[in-house]
């Protein structure tokens, strides 16, 4: 099927609240990704690099157990056709509050267990510090979720920058008092209390704390696949984080997460545009979604992929030019781990059909088969190449996980080989530029 501008260009209710929902959501990613890079360049003149390597993991830990918890109560929101109703909502809230005790009691004790693991003791007062964020979240209102189903991102779009704002702002007067690692964390709990506060200012009314019966039973038919599935991935994404600081000592993999909180940035910018997409069929038949899958595949194979393949090779170039020398390492990881982005924009379309379209087992079995090559290459790589090692681990799982998902959608009759191979070449491209040239 060719891909045809016409095919967006109708405009439909459909299409005007996609274009809003994108609109909204976009805004507030370009506006994150500059106020990112800024804090970023100013932190790392306060902090050293070892800051980084103490607080990357427990950080990592901390999303390894909300993904492990994530039974996919805000795709079941965006799914369900009570998925407005107050006791449906109230029931998502409730389960969220007893979900973030859980994950606050875990993380407590991990932060007695895991400093011996990593060597590093100054990782367990991270976590201790860190374990209260499960509960500031829950705390928030759950009328956000119904928001994104609606795709009006306006209200989480201030949400956001006040969250994003604040954080910095804590981040960097802490940082430039006290230079110590904790500073980051205490400073990502302030923005957490400030979004959690303007999200019942600016939100409509918060629905009571209820337990429905009925209401759980639907959440959990929805959720439970969902729940695999994003248990898998959040090992997936973890790995090298998780992982790899066993092997390297704190200042050089110090450098990694310096990367990483650049990189992640736009690959969250990614994942907002899956949200968008996921918000918008959610409820389209499975055909349709096909379709959708196809044409959004040939747009970002034609152009999204040239364009975030250049942003990867100049990526280390902008580093060293704007970081301290004492980071200069970092910029090389930066670009490499920035040449998977092209197949994660891929990967990210072909995740919301298979959500959509209730085969989130067939994205499951993707992951595993990615989370398993990269648990038995990680360790190699890093003995050979130190920490660049763990970013040749993170964009070869990627390149496995692509690929395997590709061809089960072939399978299924759903996608054509082109698109991926396309992705996958301008990425290798992208990564043998940036090792040759820096």
């Amino acid at each position: 099927m060719k891909f045809r501008f016409s095919h967006f260009l109708t405009r439909t209710p459909a299409l005007n609240k996609l274009l809003h929902g994108i609109f909204w959501s976009y805004l507030g990613q370009i506006l994150m990704i500059g106020l990112r890079f800024a804090s970023s360049m100013a932190i790392t003149r306060l902090l050293t690099p070892e800051a980084f390597g103490i607080f990357g993991p427990a950080l990592a830990v901390i999303f390894l157990l909300e993904f492990l918890s994530d039974v996919g109560l805000r795709q079941a929101v965006g799914r369900s056709e009570n998925g407005e109703n107050p006791e449906f909502v109230g029931t998502i809230w409730t389960a969220l509050l007893i979900r973030s005790g859980i994950l606050a009691s875990v993380t407590i004790g991990l932060a007695y267990v895991l400093p011996q693991w990593y060597h590093t003791p100054e990782i367990g007062t991270a976590l201790l510090i860190l374990a209260v964020r499960p509960i500031l979240l829950s705390l928030g209102n759950p009328m956000v979720l119904v928001q994104y189903r609606q795709v009006n991102y306006r209200g989480p779009f201030w949400l956001d920058m006040t969250q994003t704002i604040a954080g910095i702002v804590f981040t960097i007067s802490l940082a430039a008092i006290y230079r110590s690692y904790w500073c980051l964390a205490v400073g990502l709990l302030a923005g957490d209390v400030c979004r959690t506060i303007l999200s019942h200012i600016i939100l409509p009314a918060a629905p009571r704390f209820r337990w429905d019966r009925r209401s759980w039973q639907e959440i959990s038919h929805i959720g439970w696949p969902i729940f695999f599935n994003t248990c898998l991935y959040g090992a997936w994404i973890n790995l090298e984080r998780l992982l790899g600081p066993r092997f390297i000592e704190t200042q050089t993999i110090g450098y990694f997460f310096a990367a990483w909180t650049l990189y992640e940035v736009v690959d969250n910018f990614l994942n907002r545009a899956g949200d968008v997409l996921f918000s918008v069929t959610a409820r389209k038949e499975r055909d349709q979604s096909a379709r959708i899958l196809m044409r959004v595949s040939s747009l970002i194979a034609r152009v999204g992929v040239p364009i975030l393949s250049v942003a990867a090779i100049i990526a280390p170039w902008f580093y060293y030019q704007l970081y301290p020398t004492q980071y200069r390492q970092a910029g090389i990881l930066l670009g490499v781990l920035s040449a998977r982005l092209p197949i994660r924009a891929l990967i990210q379309v072909q995740v919301v059909h298979l959500v959509t379209s209730h085969r989130v087992i067939l994205a499951s079995w993707s992951y595993l088969i990615s989370l398993l090559v990269g648990v038995i290459i990680l360790k190699p790589l890093i003995l050979a190449h130190g920490v660049l090692g763990m970013a040749f681990c993170a964009v070869i799982a990627t390149y496995t996980l692509g690929l395997s998902q590709t061809i089960l959608l072939i399978y299924e009759k759903e996608m054509r080989i082109g698109p991926f191979l396309v992705a996958l070449g301008w990425s290798l491209l992208a990564a043998a530029i940036i090792l040759t040239v820096y």
